[in-house]
């Protein structure tokens, strides 16, 4: 039995834990803790030993990345998230989301600052579709809490100024394009003349302005994809809720997509947004990766690359679905 000697440092967001333990496995290592408390466990052929690290500041335990190198093991541990949440267009603290014995969301725990791009990346069956229904108020968590907008999860208020693009057609398919703008123009409130402007520039953007008059059922999958993102943009929300916008996009659109969220953000919307396509994480602010229902890791894309020694985020991902596998 012996102390892994450790050393911790200070940031304005995070607490670096950097513990030397050399001749280890990554495999060996279990991490466990709460709020105060970091335990950090060896166990090999050698015998069992372990520390128990008193930190600094309260931290969120569930938002806890760890990487092991070379015979350091270095952790990153966020600061609790504070109760204020007047600064945050979104704010999730240990989200779980439970149907019958199947954990969909995990504890998991991020802040959206306002007027960024925050990008939730996993693969398929991760958990970032439920997360951004429980945000919009469509599910209820099982246990954890959200705001959106200063308000707590769900609130019909902020109803007008969020907008939402699910996976699945949440559009009338025996309406044309344009009926269907119109249609969702009114329901926010919309003048006549505002849909106009709004509907020229939109079906400019996502390139449907010959099928203005086409009948949603008779368009292709990708073309419905990019009406049911024109119709979540119609109104000028100050959040958007992305879920997988360019799925089915060819890559010309998809980056033409990409650089209308920037100019979004220029402007001081909100962004959340979801996607599997690793590339396109470079657009984001801050991403978070999830995986099995968990928060793995979460950082700007060039803070991840280099906490993980990569050069592409699919390895940075995989560097941290490996660590999680470890715990």
């Amino acid at each position: 039995m012996s102390d892994i000697p450790v050393s911790i440092t200070e940031t304005i967001d995070e607490i670096h834990i950097v513990a030397e333990m050399p001749d280890v496995n990554r495999a060996d290592i279990r991490l466990a803790g709460t709020e105060s408390r970091l335990d950090i466990t060896v166990a090999n052929e050698s015998g069992k030993y372990s520390t128990s690290v008193t930190l600094p500041v309260r931290v969120d335990p569930h938002r806890a990345t760890a990487d092991y190198r070379d015979g350091v093991l270095e952790v990153r541990l966020k600061r609790a998230v504070p109760k204020d949440v007047g600064h945050s267009a979104v704010q999730a603290t240990s989200l779980v989301k439970r149907f019958g014995d199947f954990v969909a969301v995990d504890h998991i725990s991020f802040d959206v600052k306002k007027g960024e791009i925050y990008g939730l990346l996993g693969p398929n069956g991760s958990g970032k579709t439920t997360t951004i229904k429980i945000l919009c108020g469509l599910l209820r968590p099982s246990s954890g809490e959200a705001h959106v907008l200063g308000r707590k999860v769900p609130d019909t208020r902020t109803a007008s100024s969020i907008g939402y693009m699910p996976q699945e057609l949440a559009m009338y398919r025996g309406l044309t394009v344009h009926e269907n703008l119109v249609f969702y123009g009114e329901v926010f409130g919309l003048s006549k003349q505002q849909i106009e402007a709004r509907e020229q520039a939109l079906l400019r953007l996502i390139d449907l302005q010959d099928f203005k008059d086409t009948l949603v059922d008779h368009l292709s999958g990708g073309m419905q994809h990019r009406t049911s993102l024109a119709c979540a943009l119609l109104h000028e929300p100050q959040l958007l809720f992305l879920d997988e916008p360019t799925i089915g996009v060819d890559p010309d659109l998809r980056a033409s997509f990409w650089r209308y969220f920037e100019q979004l953000r220029d402007q001081g919307i909100t962004i959340l947004i979801t996607t599997h396509y690793m590339d396109e994480a470079r657009h984001c602010d801050r991403i978070g990766f999830m995986r099995e229902g968990r928060l793995i890791a979460e950082g700007s894309p060039q803070e991840l690359l280099e906490l993980t020694h990569t050069d592409s985020l699919e390895d940075a991902f995989l560097s941290y679905a490996q660590t999680q596998g470890a715990r």
